[in-house]
């Protein structure tokens, strides 16, 4: 639903004269539906997530270890709590069917989010003045495909990220062959190069399942600045910047 959406919207640009705008509105979709996954899973799945209480925020131990014990919420309750209760199925069947469309929905969420993102990330690169701009926000997507497929135990979300890391350059080295042939041999020992050092560090990496909380919360900010860092190129290569500038009062 998600990729047909987001191919309706694409054709309907292209309709409407905004062909320029799809390459980057596709990527800001995809990042939007990868970035929220889990929120949108929970969301559709109905599945209400306890009171995580926040840095500075003052909890009542009886509050943490009262059990939810009947199912119907009382007046008591929190508002949080009353939804916790509804959406605790009546049966064991009801809770594994829930638990299992919770989890084709995160992985439906992310392989087609994942896939919108890619293809922008392959069509926002364009001859010209902002060849270079381009180029660094696809470079930016790949590696925020990578880092992120190491937050998902389950695998087909880790492998729909590790596709995307390895199709975004594959697509960007044909694209650059086809408009400039006589570089080819140089591009291909460009992409070779950043291959074999990739796998090298995956490699490296292969028999780390932990990571210290410094160390996670580093790669949390890292991430965070590459997303950030997206969204003003991208407004930067459609014109927005110079469509501002030069607005008349």
């Amino acid at each position: 639903m998600i990729t047909a959406i987001a191919v309706i919207a694409a054709a309907a640009a292209f309709g409407y004269g905004y062909q320029d705008w799809v390459p980057a509105g596709g990527i800001a979709f995809g990042l939007f539906i990868v970035t929220n996954a889990a929120k949108l899973t929970v969301a559709v799945a109905r599945i209400a997530l306890p009171p995580i209480p926040v840095p500075g925020e003052t909890v009542d131990n009886e509050e943490l270890l009262d059990p939810v014990a009947t199912p119907e919420a009382t007046s008591e309750e929190t508002p949080t709590w009353q939804a916790i209760i509804a959406s605790v199925p009546a049966s064991a069947v009801r809770l594994t069917e829930r638990s299992k469309l919770a989890k084709q929905l995160l992985i439906g969420y992310v392989t087609s989010g994942t896939l919108i993102l890619a293809a922008g990330a392959i069509a926002v690169v364009v001859r010209g003045h902002f060849f270079v701009h381009s180029l660094v926000v696809a470079g930016l997507i790949t590696t925020v495909c990578g880092f992120r497929s190491r937050l998902y135990a389950e695998r087909w979300c880790a492998w729909a990220l590790l596709a995307a890391t390895v199709a975004i350059p594959t697509g960007l080295t044909a694209k650059l062959i086809i408009w400039y042939p006589h570089y080819a041999w140089l591009l291909l020992s460009v992409y070779l190069t950043v291959a074999l050092v990739a796998l090298v560090v995956v490699g490296s990496m292969a028999h780390v399942r932990r990571v210290s909380p410094v160390v996670k919360r580093t790669l949390e900010l890292i991430d965070g600045a590459m997303i950030a860092a997206i969204i003003p190129m991208l407004l930067w290569i459609t014109g927005v910047y110079d469509t501002v500038r030069n607005i008349r009062f």
